[in-house]
């Protein structure tokens, strides 16, 4: 814990006060794959990191400085197409999120709500749009 002594701030470890240094970091590791049983004031105040790494994802990092070495225009065009694949996903999703606070606000028989039903079609027409250009 923190504590103020005569020389300025310093860290209690049993009864030994180490003087504090606001340049320090601790960096701990452990293999528990989940953080059950941590009180969440702990949790609040540590940044948790998690360097789990699948053969899959070493794999695509690998690849990737591959190709970025050998050919750097294809892994540039690559970046790209995943930038517009994130940005067309989340047009989808903004879409949906639109026609679903519609549905939710709709009064009555929305069969029978030109507006709803409209904007229900340019959804699915702009997700079919959308979905083509992802394929």
């Amino acid at each position: 814990r923190k504590v103020e002594t005569s020389e300025g701030w310093g860290v209690q470890l049993c009864d030994v006060v180490v003087p504090w240094n606001s340049s320090f970091r601790l960096f701990m590791t452990t293999l528990m794959s989940t953080l059950d049983g941590w009180p969440p004031e702990v949790l609040a105040t540590v940044a948790i990191v998690n360097f789990a790494m699948t053969h899959t994802g070493l794999e695509q990092q690998l690849l990737a400085l591959i190709v970025m070495r050998e050919k750097p225009e294809l892994e540039r065009r690559r970046v790209e197409m995943v930038k517009l694949a994130h940005q067309l996903r989340s047009e989808i999703a903004r879409s949906e999120d639109d026609v679903l606070q519609m549905l939710a606000s709709a009064e009555g028989n929305i069969v029978e709500d030109a507006d709803l039903t409209g904007t229900l079609a340019s959804a699915l027409e702009a997700q079919m749009a959308q979905a083509s250009k992802l394929a």
